[in-house]
């Protein structure tokens, strides 16, 4: 393994992401507290047969087909907008569940908890912050999707980053507010939730008054719920571009591109400066330099990437593809070069794929199956990595 002088850690994209969407979450008093509301809905129904028993029955009675209640995993990062959607379609029939589960309720905490889960119900508060929710967290799980597949570049991984970014980034005007705005408040009218109103206006403390110190409030339920909405748009936004925009990935950013450049014979000198400035003594700038042309000319000959299409869509795995067809000579001779892939190779953009191996692993090698062995524990995880287990037969059939 190659240590550098100095080194530098970085979370993968996914987990990345995961600390965007939870700073987000925290720092968004109203995300906080709709999330900690939703969290405890689910904790109602899911853990109570006979509430979910009444759900059930009330949700089949209503015209409109819906899923069920999704339960929030701290495993799984791409269900939060599903689970606040669940919410969301099955609005009208929690709200009568909670009807029926107060009246036959006799335990006096589980009654105060499903008072409370109904009152925040009936709020404007709650429903326009579940929506507000549900709508900016839905692209960072269509993100965390796109970043947990296991074929994903480095560079790939930051474009999508910045299209869900650019795509936020469109929502933050008064055009999509006043859209939004009106759809919550049709959904509130056929829901019989209360009124949009504002927060109780707290005065300042008198040690931390300057002046008149009369404070700044809104005049319109309406213009309180705007901040709400930029509020929540400014911190999603700039939550993903601070834990995208680190150091580390810069460095394995540059590694990933020096090499495509370098495959397509294009100008690469600020790349290379900027990865031999980082590794210091690890690499030799000219030796370097000399072996990324041999490796480009004899990459075009290999592959004949002569067409501008199929250069356009040449990607690191090809460049893995190469150095898997060479002999034990010619990678003595782009010595500088291989080492340059290994350190892309061991900083993957994505470690999805393992983590879902070892969560394999956790449910076969259980604390109930202390006797299998390791034979029998090869054989189960074979069948759960077919991909790399068969052969190029098996995946033909």
């Amino acid at each position: 393994m190659i240590l550098s002088q100095e080194e530098f850690f970085t979370h993968c994209y996914g987990h990345a992401l995961n600390l965007a969407a939870n700073d987000t979450l925290k720092q968004s008093k109203l995300m906080k507290d709709v999330l900690d509301t939703s969290r405890e809905i689910t904790n109602l129904i899911k853990y109570s047969p006979r509430r979910e028993w009444i759900f059930m029955k009330l949700k089949e009675g209503l015209p409109a087909s819906s899923t069920g209640i999704r339960v929030l995993c701290p495993t799984r990062w791409t269900v939060r907008a599903d689970m606040l959607s669940s919410i969301i379609s099955n609005y009208e029939a929690l709200q009568n569940t909670w009807e029926e589960a107060l009246a036959i309720t006799k335990d006096t905490e589980a009654k105060a908890r499903v008072q409370g889960v109904s009152a925040q119900m009936d709020m404007f508060q709650y429903l326009y912050g579940i929506m507000l929710s549900e709508m900016r967290l839905r692209h960072a799980d269509n993100l965390s999707r796109t970043l947990q597949h296991k074929s994903l570049s480095a560079e790939e991984g930051q474009q999508v980053a910045q299209m869900t970014v650019d795509t936020i980034t469109s929502l933050r005007n008064d055009d999509a507010f006043d859209l939004m705005w009106e759809k919550v408040s049709r959904k509130a009218r056929s829901l019989n939730v209360s009124d949009p109103q504002l927060p109780r206006r707290r005065k300042m403390r008198r040690r931390l008054c300057e002046g008149s110190c009369e404070g700044d409030f809104h005049e319109t339920p309406k213009e309180h719920y705007r901040q709400c909405y930029y509020e929540a748009l400014d911190l999603i936004i700039n939550c993903i571009q601070s834990r995208f925009d680190q150091r580390g990935y810069t460095i394995y950013h540059s590694l990933e591109t020096l090499l495509i450049k370098a495959a397509k014979q294009q100008e690469l000198e600020d790349d290379l400066k900027t990865v031999c400035a980082f590794y210091k003594d690890d690499f030799d700038q000219e030796m370097l330099y000399a072996q990324l042309q041999t490796f480009g000319v004899h990459f075009q000959q290999t592959y004949q990437l002569q067409s501008k299409e199929a250069s356009t869509k040449m990607t690191i795995f090809d460049i893995k593809s190469y150095f898997l067809s060479l002999s034990h000579g010619q990678k003595v001779h782009l010595s500088q070069v291989k080492r340059l892939f290994q350190l892309v190779l061991v900083m993957p953009a994505t470690n999805a794929s393992s983590e879902r191996s070892f969560s394999a692993l956790r449910r076969l090698k259980s604390y109930h199956r202390t006797t299998m062995m390791q034979e029998r524990l090869t054989i189960s995880l074979c069948s759960q990595e077919q991909d790399r287990c068969t052969g190029p037969e098996s995946n033909s059939k």
